[in-house]
Protein backbone atom coordinates (compact mmCIF):
# COMPACT_ATOMS: atom_id res chain seq x y z
CA UNK A 1 0.00 0.00 0.00
CA UNK A 2 1.41 3.61 -0.94
CA UNK A 3 -0.12 5.24 1.73
CA UNK A 4 -1.57 4.66 5.38
CA UNK A 5 -5.30 4.88 6.19
CA UNK A 6 -6.68 8.04 7.66
CA UNK A 7 -5.36 6.95 11.44
CA UNK A 8 -9.19 9.56 12.87
CA UNK A 9 -11.27 8.06 10.13
CA UNK A 10 -9.67 4.35 10.83
CA UNK A 11 -10.37 5.06 14.83
CA UNK A 12 -14.07 6.04 14.40
CA UNK A 13 -14.68 2.78 11.91
CA UNK A 14 -13.38 0.23 14.42
CA UNK A 15 -15.26 2.05 17.26
CA UNK A 16 -18.40 2.23 14.61
CA UNK A 17 -17.25 -2.01 14.59
CA UNK A 18 -17.68 -2.55 18.51
CA UNK A 19 -20.33 -1.13 18.40
CA UNK A 20 -22.47 -2.82 16.22
CA UNK A 21 -21.68 -5.82 18.42
CA UNK A 22 -23.34 -4.00 21.29
CA UNK A 23 -26.39 -3.63 18.86
CA UNK A 24 -26.80 -6.87 17.72
CA UNK A 25 -26.64 -7.88 21.59
CA UNK A 26 -29.75 -5.71 22.39
CA UNK A 27 -31.09 -7.15 18.98
CA UNK A 28 -31.05 -10.36 19.91
CA UNK A 29 -32.43 -10.03 23.78
CA UNK A 30 -35.19 -8.57 21.93
CA UNK A 31 -35.80 -11.74 19.83
CA UNK A 32 -34.63 -9.88 16.60
CA UNK A 33 -31.91 -10.52 14.03
CA UNK A 34 -30.30 -7.38 12.84
CA UNK A 35 -31.43 -8.47 9.23
CA UNK A 36 -34.89 -8.44 11.06
CA UNK A 37 -33.94 -5.61 13.21
CA UNK A 38 -33.25 -3.36 9.72
CA UNK A 39 -35.90 -4.93 7.95
CA UNK A 40 -38.74 -3.22 10.04
CA UNK A 41 -37.20 -0.06 10.41
CA UNK A 42 -37.52 0.09 6.90
CA UNK A 43 -40.79 -1.39 6.61
CA UNK A 44 -42.35 0.52 9.12
CA UNK A 45 -41.73 3.85 7.09
CA UNK A 46 -43.89 2.78 4.53
CA UNK A 47 -45.13 -1.14 2.51
CA UNK A 48 -41.78 -2.02 0.23
CA UNK A 49 -41.24 -4.50 -1.86
CA UNK A 50 -39.02 -7.42 -1.50
CA UNK A 51 -36.04 -5.55 -3.34
CA UNK A 52 -36.27 -2.78 -1.06
CA UNK A 53 -35.81 -4.71 1.74
CA UNK A 54 -32.86 -6.38 0.23
CA UNK A 55 -31.12 -3.21 -0.48
CA UNK A 56 -31.86 -1.87 3.46
CA UNK A 57 -30.90 -4.64 5.04
CA UNK A 58 -27.45 -5.66 2.46
CA UNK A 59 -29.11 -9.18 2.38
CA UNK A 60 -28.97 -11.05 -0.98
CA UNK A 61 -31.97 -11.07 -3.30
CA UNK A 62 -31.99 -14.66 -3.19
CA UNK A 63 -31.85 -14.44 1.01
CA UNK A 64 -34.19 -12.15 1.21
CA UNK A 65 -36.89 -14.20 0.55
CA UNK A 66 -35.92 -16.57 3.59
CA UNK A 67 -36.12 -13.35 5.87
CA UNK A 68 -39.65 -12.21 4.67
CA UNK A 69 -40.67 -15.43 5.05
CA UNK A 70 -39.52 -15.97 7.84
CA UNK A 71 -40.65 -12.52 9.44
CA UNK A 72 -44.30 -13.31 8.35
CA UNK A 73 -44.27 -16.35 10.49
CA UNK A 74 -43.12 -14.64 12.56
CA UNK A 75 -46.15 -12.03 12.67
CA UNK A 76 -43.59 -9.33 12.28
CA UNK A 77 -44.77 -8.23 8.67
CA UNK A 78 -47.10 -8.93 6.48
CA UNK A 79 -47.88 -9.41 2.54
CA UNK A 80 -50.12 -7.54 0.55
CA UNK A 81 -50.80 -7.49 -3.22
CA UNK A 82 -50.91 -10.50 -5.79
CA UNK A 83 -49.65 -13.71 -4.04
CA UNK A 84 -49.36 -14.86 -7.84
CA UNK A 85 -47.01 -12.18 -9.14
CA UNK A 86 -44.04 -11.52 -6.64
CA UNK A 87 -43.48 -8.39 -8.43
CA UNK A 88 -46.73 -7.21 -7.04
CA UNK A 89 -46.08 -8.42 -3.53
CA UNK A 90 -45.56 -5.39 -0.75
CA UNK A 91 -44.64 -5.92 2.89
CA UNK A 92 -46.04 -4.09 5.93
CA UNK A 93 -45.20 -4.06 9.44
CA UNK A 94 -47.86 -5.74 11.75
CA UNK A 95 -48.99 -4.47 14.81
CA UNK A 96 -47.09 -7.24 16.72
CA UNK A 97 -44.24 -6.24 14.54
CA UNK A 98 -44.18 -2.05 15.88
CA UNK A 99 -44.59 -4.15 19.35
CA UNK A 100 -41.50 -5.71 19.01
CA UNK A 101 -39.52 -3.00 16.97
CA UNK A 102 -40.35 -0.28 20.02
CA UNK A 103 -39.29 -2.98 23.08
CA UNK A 104 -35.71 -3.63 20.67
CA UNK A 105 -35.07 0.41 20.47
CA UNK A 106 -35.75 0.92 23.78
CA UNK A 107 -33.31 -1.95 24.44
CA UNK A 108 -31.18 -0.22 22.04
CA UNK A 109 -30.73 2.99 24.05
CA UNK A 110 -30.80 1.40 27.32
CA UNK A 111 -28.04 -0.77 26.48
CA UNK A 112 -25.93 2.42 24.62
CA UNK A 113 -26.29 5.00 27.71
CA UNK A 114 -25.41 2.15 30.57
CA UNK A 115 -22.20 1.19 27.58
CA UNK A 116 -21.20 4.87 27.09
CA UNK A 117 -22.37 6.82 29.97
CA UNK A 118 -21.98 10.35 29.72
CA UNK A 119 -19.59 9.52 26.25
CA UNK A 120 -23.28 8.79 24.23
CA UNK A 121 -22.83 12.66 23.44
CA UNK A 122 -20.52 11.83 21.41
CA UNK A 123 -22.32 9.19 19.08
CA UNK A 124 -25.02 12.04 18.65
CA UNK A 125 -23.12 13.85 17.33
CA UNK A 126 -22.84 11.41 14.12
CA UNK A 127 -25.10 12.83 11.19
CA UNK A 128 -27.40 10.19 11.11
CA UNK A 129 -29.52 11.91 8.01
CA UNK A 130 -26.18 12.25 5.86
CA UNK A 131 -24.95 9.19 6.67
CA UNK A 132 -28.34 7.58 6.31
CA UNK A 133 -28.69 9.61 2.33
CA UNK A 134 -24.48 7.95 1.53
CA UNK A 135 -25.67 4.61 2.99
CA UNK A 136 -28.95 4.56 0.68
CA UNK A 137 -26.63 5.71 -2.29
CA UNK A 138 -24.61 2.70 -1.66
CA UNK A 139 -27.26 -0.25 -1.62
CA UNK A 140 -28.51 0.92 -5.08
CA UNK A 141 -24.94 0.92 -6.54
CA UNK A 142 -24.55 -2.69 -4.83
CA UNK A 143 -27.90 -3.89 -5.93
CA UNK A 144 -28.78 -1.92 -8.87
CA UNK A 145 -32.20 -0.74 -9.90
CA UNK A 146 -35.53 -2.93 -9.36
CA UNK A 147 -36.88 -5.06 -12.27
CA UNK A 148 -38.64 -3.66 -14.88
CA UNK A 149 -41.99 -6.11 -15.76
CA UNK A 150 -41.28 -6.51 -19.27
CA UNK A 151 -44.58 -7.72 -20.24
CA UNK A 152 -46.21 -4.30 -19.02
CA UNK A 153 -46.02 -2.74 -21.86
CA UNK A 154 -47.36 -5.07 -23.88
CA UNK A 155 -50.12 -5.63 -21.81
CA UNK A 156 -51.04 -2.03 -21.40
CA UNK A 157 -50.97 -2.35 -25.68
CA UNK A 158 -52.64 -5.12 -26.04
CA UNK A 159 -55.28 -3.45 -23.60
CA UNK A 160 -55.44 0.17 -25.52
CA UNK A 161 -55.90 -2.60 -28.86
CA UNK A 162 -58.57 -4.49 -27.21
CA UNK A 163 -60.48 -1.41 -26.63
CA UNK A 164 -59.65 0.35 -30.24
CA UNK A 165 -60.95 -2.84 -31.69
CA UNK A 166 -63.96 -3.18 -29.59
CA UNK A 167 -64.65 0.58 -30.62
CA UNK A 168 -63.92 0.31 -34.47
CA UNK A 169 -66.02 -2.87 -34.32
CA UNK A 170 -69.13 -0.87 -33.08
CA UNK A 171 -68.48 1.91 -34.89
CA UNK A 172 -68.67 -0.43 -38.10
CA UNK A 173 -71.66 -2.42 -37.07
CA UNK A 174 -73.93 0.25 -36.30
CA UNK A 175 -72.87 1.89 -39.65
CA UNK A 176 -73.99 -1.59 -41.50
CA UNK A 177 -77.32 -1.44 -39.29
CA UNK A 178 -77.91 1.64 -40.72
CA UNK A 179 -77.14 0.72 -44.16
CA UNK A 180 -79.33 -2.70 -43.51
CA UNK A 181 -82.19 -0.43 -42.07
CA UNK A 182 -82.21 2.09 -45.08
CA UNK A 183 -81.98 -0.88 -47.55
CA UNK A 184 -85.21 -2.85 -45.96
CA UNK A 185 -86.94 0.25 -45.75
CA UNK A 186 -86.25 1.52 -49.00
CA UNK A 187 -87.49 -1.84 -50.04
CA UNK A 188 -90.78 -1.89 -47.86
CA UNK A 189 -91.79 1.61 -48.98
CA UNK A 190 -91.43 0.28 -52.69
CA UNK A 191 -93.43 -2.47 -52.16
CA UNK A 192 -95.92 -0.84 -50.60
CA UNK A 193 -96.05 1.91 -53.33
CA UNK A 194 -96.21 -0.79 -55.80
CA UNK A 195 -99.14 -2.29 -53.94
CA UNK A 196 -100.96 0.88 -52.99
CA UNK A 197 -100.45 1.91 -57.12
CA UNK A 198 -101.82 -1.54 -58.15
CA UNK A 199 -105.08 -1.18 -56.09
CA UNK A 200 -105.56 2.49 -57.12
CA UNK A 201 -105.35 1.43 -61.26
CA UNK A 202 -107.74 -1.75 -60.48
CA UNK A 203 -110.42 0.70 -59.02
CA UNK A 204 -109.93 2.92 -61.94
CA UNK A 205 -110.41 0.24 -64.52
CA UNK A 206 -113.73 -0.52 -62.82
Amino acid sequence: MDESPDPELLGSVRSIIRLARIAQQACEEGGLTMAQYRALTSAIRGKKRAYELAQYTAVSRPAISALTNGMVKLGLIERSGHASDGRGVFFAVTSDGVETLQKVEHLLVRRFEDVLGDAKDALKMLDSETLDAVLDLQAEKDFGVPPRRPRQGAEKGAEKGAEKGAEKGAEKGAEKGAEKGAEKGAEKGAEKGAEKGGEKDGEAAE
